[in-house]
């Protein structure tokens, strides 16, 4: 299917399996709103490069995305699938989120909200590069522009800042 770019509705909450397998899509962000993400849903999307997680508690099922199959051959009549982990792919997600824990089962790269130094820690440093950026000092790579964007509005900004120092001195359990 040639579907490269979508917007999920905010007022989705179920992806169903294999909803949007083997196709072309090229960058997508799941809602908050979303609490299901079925069985292989994004299986063999092999020109995503990222998912974008906002939810903290949504279950993502086996292969959901991140992961190719293929069938193939073993033996005379004997056919199997083989499954892997896409090169290069990341999930971009909420620290202590059922994301993060999906990555960390199917060996998928992770870049957390708020952790724009690539860390795995949440700290003063991410808060400075945040600000820096915001005054135009410090350039973020795609993926650092989406870390920092914790509440979400489309860019980095000092709410986001403000949300980083509120979740490092425990004012916050989650983005």
């Amino acid at each position: 299917t040639a579907l490269a770019d979508m917007t999920l509705p905010e007022s989705m909450r179920t992806i169903q399996t294999q909803a949007f397998a083997d196709t072309a899509l090229t960058q997508l962000t799941i809602p908050k709103n979303v609490k299901t993400i079925g069985d292989e849903a994004f299986i063999n999307c092999k020109s995503l490069p990222e998912v974008t997680v906002c939810g903290t508690d949504t279950e993502i099922g086996t292969e959901a995305f991140g992961c190719t199959s293929t069938f193939t051959a073993s033996g005379q009549y004997s056919y199997i699938f083989i499954h892997r982990v896409l090169d290069h792919f990341s999930v971009i997600c909420g620290k202590d989120s059922t994301a993060e824990s999906y990555a960390a089962s199917t060996g998928v790269q992770t870049a957390l909200f708020g952790d724009v130094s690539g860390d795995n820690k949440i700290n003063i440093l991410d808060v400075i590069t945040i600000n820096k950026n915001i005054l135009g000092k410090e350039p973020f790579t795609e993926i650092q522009q989406k870390q920092a964007d914790v509440d979400h509005s489309g860019k980095p900004d000092a709410q986001d800042s403000l949300a980083v120092m509120k979740y490092i001195v425990g004012l916050l359990n989650s983005f």
